[in-house]
């Protein structure tokens, strides 16, 4: 059985990061989620097929010190021991790019949810920056 870990800084229920998760096949993957903060919208019970586990780190995303979350993280690997880390997000992609240095993780995806927003809301110096996280969470990938 594939075990995933998604990570994202929250999900909410019906998001489209949880309705991947829950219509996973339950017979090939074993899936848990890491968030930052608590789910804002938690509306419905999870049938048995639909529910993973959570885990909720309960802080708040500071991007002055993203490489610090990579050691919150880490437990959460160390204990779930996933074959694939999803990172939804630039900032969790940051952080899952540290973490998988320090883990033993097989496989690690980025969720490119935010398409080219570097390039629509950035320019000059901050793009460039921006460019080297992503090439940083790029060259992390197994």
């Amino acid at each position: 059985m594939i075990r995933i870990l998604h990570f994202a800084e929250v999900i909410n229920r019906y998001d489209f990061i949880d309705s991947v998760i829950t219509k996973l096949d339950r017979q090939r993957f074993l899936t848990s989620a890491l968030t930052l903060v608590p789910p804002s919208n938690r509306t419905g019970e999870y049938s048995k097929a639909e529910y993973y586990e959570s885990t909720c780190l309960s802080r708040r995303l500071t991007s002055y010190i993203l490489p610090k979350y990579s050691i919150f993280t880490n437990k959460k690997i160390n204990d779930f021991k996933p074959h694939i880390l999803h990172a939804h997000h630039y900032n969790e992609s940051l952080i899952g790019a540290f973490a998988m240095r320090l883990t033993n993780v097989q496989a690690f995806v980025i969720g490119h949810h935010y398409a080219d927003l570097i390039y629509l809301l950035t320019d000059g110096f901050k793009r460039k920056v921006f460019l080297k996280g992503e090439a940083f969470c790029q060259l992390s990938r197994r």
